[in-house]
C-alpha cells in the first residue's frame, strides 16, 4: 500500500482536543459506528431542549473519553455547565469534525433549505 492509503486506512486511534481557554487536553478514542449511531439518536431527541449542548457534550465525554467513562452524565453536565462557555462549546464541534461533519457546512445547507421553503 502507498503511504497515503496506509494513513487513510489506519488513522490514529486516539485524538486530542485542547480547550481554547483553559488549554486543558481531553483525549478521545475514535467513535465506532455504533457509538456514532447512539450519539446521533440521542441528539435527535434533544431538538427542543435549551440545554442540549451541555447534554450532548456530556454524552460525548462519557462515550468517547476513557477518562470520563466512569462518571455519571449528571455530574458531567454539572461540570460542563460550570465551565467557561468557549471551553464547553468546543466539545460538540470537535465531535462533528471527528466523524467528518463540517458544522458550518451543515448550517449553510440548513439556511439554504429554509430560504427555498419559506415564503417571504
Amino acid at each position: 500500500m502507498g503511504i497515503l492509503l496506509d494513513k487513510y486506512t489506519q488513522p490514529e486511534k486516539m485524538v486530542e482536543l485542547t480547550l481554547p481557554l483553559s488549554k486543558d487536553k481531553i483525549k478521545f478514542h475514535r467513535p465506532s459506528v455504533g457509538e456514532t449511531k447512539t450519539l446521533s439518536e440521542y441528539s435527535q431527541g434533544l431538538e427542543s431542549d435549551d440545554k442540549a449542548d451541555v447534554k450532548i457534550a456530556a454524552k460525548v465525554l462519557k462515550i468517547l473519553s476513557d477518562e470520563f467513562a466512569g462518571e455519571s452524565e449528571t455530574e458531567l453536565r454539572k461540570d460542563l455547565a460550570a465551565m467557561e462557555a468557549p471551553d464547553r462549546a468546543a466539545i460538540v464541534p470537535f465531535y462533528f469534525k471527528l466523524i467528518g461533519i463540517d458544522r458550518d457546512e451543515l448550517l449553510d445547507k440548513a439556511i439554504a433549505n429554509l430560504t427555498k421553503t419559506t415564503k417571504n
